[in-house]
């Protein structure tokens, strides 16, 4: 499936560099808000924000499907730098060319 490997790939780069921060984004929450939405367009980012048992703020339960075990993925790589806090603090990246690139 090509969206939940578009996903999986974004989740990958988004949570291996959550140290960075970046000044012209306010929250981190909306870092990975605005690379799905670069993706999927709107409605489908919107979609999977809320979608399955980890595709969102909390989690908890068994993955739904693939695209719900790579939110789960990354919610488990979040909380290997929780001390980081990254769901609050921003980190730099850029979507160029099709593609999320974490500095």
């Amino acid at each position: 499936n090509l969206a939940a490997s578009v996903l999986c790939i974004i989740v990958y780069f988004d949570s291996h560099k959550v140290e960075s921060r970046s000044l012209r984004n306010k929250r981190a929450v909306t870092n990975i808000t605005w690379q799905l939405t670069y993706y999927f367009g709107y409605g489908r980012a919107k979609a999977l924000l809320n979608y399955g048992c980890f595709c969102g703020w909390y989690g908890s339960g068994t993955p739904v499907d693939v695209i719900d075990q790579c939110c789960k993925d990354h919610d488990d790589c979040y909380g290997h730098v929780a001390e980081c806090w990254p769901k609050i603090w921003p980190y730099s990246y850029e979507l160029q060319n099709g593609t999320v690139k974490c500095q």
